[in-house]
């Protein structure tokens, strides 16, 4: 695994010095390394634009969270875009997304934050903007302001669940979602309460108009972990959308579950 953070970006830092601190021991100036895990300060302006042509089995970015709505929060999800890129990355194109390793830090921050920080809410969310990658990589955040990003207890937790990720070897059965908004309730319940079933891509309601075919098949290609099912909510799709979307599934051999 190959992190990467910026001494520029508040929350990555603090997350990085958090991770320090667990044994990322320092190898130059840029470099810390724990095992075969290595951890780069990118010193990036904007996160959005760490590089990513690493040879790695995954990518973790450490970055803000950044919200209009004031909610003090750690997240962790698969950068991407199911629509234009409007904040980075290419149109309409995901990445590769380690379900298990999402599934691994965000129960492990859920179970920490409710220990330690219960005023922080824990949330997987929606693939949204860049960088286009040819590895797996997701994003670990903190955030919405100022204050949480530089909160020592938040830092703590993210690096707790990053090193959890390091350590767990578990792996679950795949899922894609398809509904909900930008914080995915409904499959961040199911990433929570059962037991061996891990989401990896979402696509939000609000971005149903960009499903075509090649959207579809990036979502089953583009994990780690083989895809089984498309997890649809019924009451948030018209019977075109998704009749769509379970022609989809039959053509990519994908179960289709309404819930």
């Amino acid at each position: 695994m190959i992190i990467l953070f910026s001494s520029k970006n508040p929350a990555s830092l603090n997350i990085a010095e958090n991770l320090m601190k667990k044994g990322f021991t320092q190898s130059n100036e840029n470099l810390w390394e724990y095992g075969s895990h290595k951890m780069i300060d990118t010193k990036v302006e904007s996160i959005l634009d760490v590089p990513t042509n690493f040879e790695t089995d995954c990518i973790l970015v450490l970055s803000t969270h950044k919200s209009k709505e004031y909610k003090k929060m750690l997240t962790c999800h698969a950068p991407g875009n199911w629509g234009t890129a409007d904040f980075g990355g290419e149109n309409k194109t995901l990445n590769i997304v380690p379900a298990s390793k999402l599934k691994t830090i965000v129960l492990t921050m859920k179970k920490l934050a409710t220990e330690k920080l219960p005023d922080f809410d824990v949330q997987m969310e929606v693939d949204h903007h860049g960088p286009t990658c040819s590895v797996p990589i997701l994003y670990v955040e903190i955030g919405p302001t100022e204050k949480e990003f530089t909160n020592k207890i938040a830092g703590e937790i993210a690096a707790s669940a990053i090193i959890e990720s390091i350590k767990s070897n578990k792996k679950y059965s795949a899922a894609i979602g398809f509904g909900g908004g930008h914080y995915p309730e409904r499959f961040n319940n199911i990433i929570f309460d059962e037991k061996n079933v891990s989401i990896g891509h979402i696509m939000p309601k609000y971005q149903i108009k960009n499903l075509d075919e090649d959207l579809f098949r990036q979502a089953v290609e583009k994990s780690v972990e083989k895809v089984e099912k498309a997890i649809i909510l019924r009451k948030e799709f018209n019977l075109e959308q998704k009749a769509k979307i379970k022609e989809l599934c039959q053509t990519s051999n994908v179960e289709y579950v309404e819930i």
